[in-house]
């Protein structure tokens, strides 16, 4: 019986964690995949309209957001494998402003369709030793659902150096 109930909790373990892995990537792909969804109806619709200079901006702009998709995929399938406990952490220094770009660069689309500013409020040297793919999807995560929840406005990232040699981050927004 013993053995059994072990099994019974390591399945609902394992099956809440699939969950929210489901629940992260499908949160995580909708925003970018909308974009090159978007991109493409609208070529699709304006192609006679548009420059050959707005064709080539639009396609630029879907180049990237896929390379982003893509990059976003494969921080999921990290985090998905650690989760696991197929991976270890990676633990290293890392500059927190580096991350931040990085967000901000797979989601300025997205900001920019809502008329929502993107703003960075780091301290010089806002720098950590963490698992760099695993707060990445953190800060992606708070961003865009801070994003999500904004009509017109900004959201903005602050890091500064807190007490006790730790570094704080705070994403704050306007929206709801």
């Amino acid at each position: 019986n013993s053995q059994l109930k072990e099994s019974q909790e390591e399945l609902h373990l394992s099956n809440s964690m699939k969950d929210r892995l489901f629940s992260v990537i499908a949160h995580d792909l909708r925003s970018p995949l909308n974009t090159v969804s978007g991109f493409l109806n609208l070529m699709r619709l304006q192609k006679d309209a548009m420059t050959p200079e707005e064709i080539q901006e639009l396609t630029s702009q879907m180049i990237n957001s896929v390379k982003s998709t893509l990059d976003l995929l494969d921080n999921l399938l990290h985090w998905s494998r650690s989760q696991m406990g197929l991976m270890k952490m990676n633990v290293q220094l890392i500059d927190i402003e580096e991350l931040v770009d990085d967000s901000f660069n797979l989601l300025s689309l997205n900001a920019q369709s809502k008329h929502i500013e993107l703003v960075k409020s780091i301290a010089p040297n806002c720098e950590v030793m963490v698992d760099a793919q695993m707060i990445d999807i953190v800060i992606r995560n708070l961003i865009s659902n801070a994003i999500k929840f904004t009509n017109d406005g900004s959201v903005t990232v602050h890091c500064h150096l807190a007490d006790n040699a730790q570094v704080e981050v705070n994403v704050q927004d306007t929206g709801v």
